[in-house]
């Protein structure tokens, strides 16, 4: 395989997973759904301010993925994981429950 096709194949696969976690979180009972979407505000603010204390969204994804998305003893695909949260405190308003921006 060229390396662009696995790169490709990759990224499809990563965002596959990513779209089915998705689909989980439209399962959400209200109560949930708002208090990911405070969880995402305010790590959104976090990383606003990663100059001053180094929290990148990135870094965010890195360290909370595994909690918010914990399956059970072994992570069910944390790469996909961690793309998700990146995605999801970059664009919180797709959280069931937002408010309209």
């Amino acid at each position: 395989m060229r390396p662009s096709y696995r790169n490709s194949l990759t990224r499809y696969s990563t965002f596959v997973g990513a779209i089915n976690i998705v689909r989980k979180g439209w399962e959400l009972n209200e109560s949930n759904g708002r208090t990911l979407l405070a969880l995402l505000l305010h790590m959104q603010k976090v990383a606003a301010n990663s100059e001053h204390n180094k929290m990148s969204v990135e870094n965010l994804a890195t360290i909370f993925s595994p909690t918010l998305f914990c399956t059970g003893t072994v992570p069910a695909l944390p790469q996909q994981q961690h793309h998700l949260l990146h995605f999801l405190v970059e664009n919180p308003r797709v959280v069931p429950f937002a408010p309209p921006s």
